[in-house]
């Protein structure tokens, strides 16, 4: 996957992200349940948001190598 896919990716996982957050945010009158569960989509946001930080870092020549034994 190229840079500018990842960057729209990544924009989308946040904008997705927000809207989850703001939609599992609000108040709601007493009884009443949310008809989709925003705090799942929050979580499948964040974790793609970080998957997708990592491909970046990666795409910019970021490599992180073990350790050596000393």
């Amino acid at each position: 996957m190229d840079q500018p896919t990842t960057l729209f990716l990544l924009t989308f996982a946040a904008a997705m992200g927000g809207l989850a957050l703001w939609q599992s945010s609000r108040t709601r009158p007493f009884g009443t349940v949310a008809l989709f569960p925003w705090t799942g989509l929050l979580f499948t946001a964040l974790v793609a948001a970080l998957v997708l930080v990592v491909h970046l870092m990666a795409l910019a020549g970021l490599h992180i190598s073990r350790p050596s034994n000393f």
